[in-house]
């Protein structure tokens, strides 16, 4: 039987449960960018990785994941209840579900206790096994962890073409201007190959001033409208590069919550569209803001 992808990593980095970890982590960030990692500091509250929010009414989603490239042993099965454990007894936060990711396809033994354990248990126990994990590589949110595979000398993993990501950068002004905040749309390929001859129609909320200006290696394109606007990139996007599209001015008359939609399209790719929702509380922490694909 061929091995996962995600099996492969004790052949070709120094510390594979670390790489696992981080991988998996990235591909959970790539599918939901609300995802966050937890560091690792006097205990972790049985959290790799989770979506959520954590504190007193904090529920959250935790994902443990274990290096386990072999068959389950008493000890790999206690590690396994013992973190099951913690998570839900952790006070931090409520446990919603529980998600255990391996890097394997799950010998039929190995399975046959997972499912009679997670039945005692009273919380939603959920597996990720090297299987699924691989299927999640082949979304088109995942070109950057993908990329990073290959880089590590993974065999199988897939080219996929150019995919994009929007995050707008949120700039305060001084009130002196007129301007409450500039938001600085950029454009990311996170796929595995060179995107060309792309066009971005950016269309927005009223902003009650005037309209901000495009980078210069846009170009302005179908009607000449500021909103929505069609620009058209100039140069080749290549894997893991980035570029500004354009910045949009705020004011006090500006409509909130702010909403933004860019729509993406290639050669030889489907169009795309991006969308995100921008508060005043998101403008006063001045913190990027990821768009999400529809």
């Amino acid at each position: 039987m061929a091995r996962s992808v995600f099996e492969q990593l004790q052949d070709v980095v120094t510390e594979p449960r670390q790489a696992f970890e981080d991988i998996v982590s990235f591909i959970l960030k790539c599918l939901s960018p609300s995802s966050r990692r937890v560091r690792v500091y006097r205990g972790d509250g049985g959290i790799d990785s989770f979506t959520g929010t954590l504190g007193e009414s904090g529920e959250a989603d935790v994902f443990q994941m274990k290096y386990f490239p072999g068959p389950w042993q008493d000890s790999q099965r206690q590690q396994i209840r013992d973190a099951y454990k913690t998570a839900k007894e952790c006070e931090d936060y409520r446990l919603n579900t529980w998600t255990l990711c391996v890097p394997t396809r799950l010998r039929k033994e190995d399975i046959r206790w997972f499912d009679d354990w997670r039945k005692r248990q009273a919380g939603v126990i959920q597996l990720l096994d090297g299987d699924d994990l691989t299927l999640s590589l082949e979304d088109e949110r995942c070109g950057l962890a993908r990329e990073k595979l290959r880089e590590w000398g993974m065999v199988g993993v897939s080219r996929r073409g150019a995919d994009f990501a929007v995050r707008g950068f949120i700039r305060r002004q001084d009130a002196r201007t007129g301007l409450t905040a500039d938001i600085v749309l950029q454009l990311r390929n996170t796929g595995d190959r060179s995107a060309r001859n792309i066009v971005a129609t950016v269309s927005h909320a009223e902003t009650g001033c005037v309209a901000g200006g495009s980078h210069y290696e846009w170009e302005g394109a179908g009607s000449g409208s500021l909103n929505p606007r069609t620009l058209r990139y100039a140069n080749i996007l290549n894997p893991t590069d980035a570029v500004p599209i354009m910045a949009i001015h705020l004011c006090e008359r500006s409509t909130m919550p702010f909403q933004i939609q860019v729509r993406l399209t290639a050669e030889d790719k489907p169009a795309s569209l991006l969308r995100c929702e921008i508060t005043p509380e998101q403008i006063a922490a001045g913190q990027p803001v990821d768009f999400v694909a529809e």
